[in-house]
């Protein structure tokens, strides 16, 4: 909860993926995130924005004057999703990895702005692949994070001990259907009579055809044709299938012991956590 604090360098590169409806883009919490690739890797998903702080002392150090650096990092520890009808099957294991942000997702240096001696990160874990899943279909994440900071590829802090819990049900409206053509900033279905901005804000992904795995953000949508909010890497024609989904379109679910819980659990680098959660 809460709000990306102001002098986070990385702050509008966060709210450039943040899609707006229903909360501000610098508010930290559910959203639907859309990346034309410019930013972030190219993907859609659902999740939680994080913003980790590291605090410097002193609170005067400058890394370059030290011929160094600092840089907030992350690994995934473990974690598993779940879907269907009740939010329990096809179980895809999450294996560990590295997973530091990108560098427009951190605020590496604690002088910049009025950061006065912080450092920040932020992470958007989440739902991934959304748009392909049957009406009232239930979608669970459940990921461990260790972070920490480095200085010079040695760690300079304690290991924090976090996780993302989160459920959602596929509900809400779509639209969906084989598109008639496109330019590089919109896609044209002459078949649709939508509603005026009935899908903005949201996103658009394309299935199949030309253009096929794009993802790209809604910002306005006349009867037939969705404009996005950057460029098409490549433009759709009519072989392109796409489907449109807004945040309404994936409300939480709380039918679950602890669904929607989000929390750093430790900062000691041994309280267990624990993410098996069906």
């Amino acid at each position: 909860t809460g709000a990306l604090d102001e002098d986070n360098g990385a702050r509008d590169n966060y709210s450039s993926v943040v899609v707006t409806d229903p909360l501000p883009c610098y508010t930290l919490g559910p959203h639907l995130f859309c990346s034309d690739g410019t930013v972030f890797e190219e993907r859609s998903w659902l999740g939680r924005g994080s913003e980790f702080v590291g605090v410097v002392a002193p609170s005067d150090f400058v890394p370059a004057e030290f011929n160094g650096g600092l840089r907030m990092t992350r690994s995934l520890v473990n974690g598993n999703t779940y879907w269907g009808p009740n939010g329990n099957e096809n179980q895809s294991p999450r294996n560990p990895a590295g997973d530091t942000g990108f560098i427009r997702a951190r605020d590496d240096d604690p002088q910049s702005g009025d950061s006065e001696g912080r450092i920040y990160d932020f992470d958007f874990p989440g739902l991934n692949a959304f748009f392909a899943c049957p009406q009232n279909t239930i979608m669970r994440d459940r990921i461990n994070f260790e972070q920490w900071v480095i200085w010079n590829a040695q760690r300079c802090s304690l290991k924090l001990q976090w996780y993302t819990r989160q459920s959602l049900k596929k509900t809400g409206a779509t639209t969906n259907g084989t598109a008639s053509g496109g330019t590089l900033r919109t896609l044209t279905d002459a078949a649709k009579n939508w509603v005026e901005n009935d899908w903005a804000p949201g996103a658009v992904y394309i299935s199949d055809g030309k253009g096929m795995g794009q993802h790209r953000r809604v910002v306005s949508n006349t009867a037939t044709t969705l404009t996005i909010g950057s460029d098409w890497g490549v433009t759709p024609d009519a072989t392109s299938v796409y489907e449109v989904v807004t945040e309404t379109t994936w409300p939480p679910v709380n039918d679950c012991d602890h669904d929607e819980v989000h929390d750093n659990e430790s900062d000691n680098g041994t309280t267990a956590v624990s993410w098996n959660l069906e």
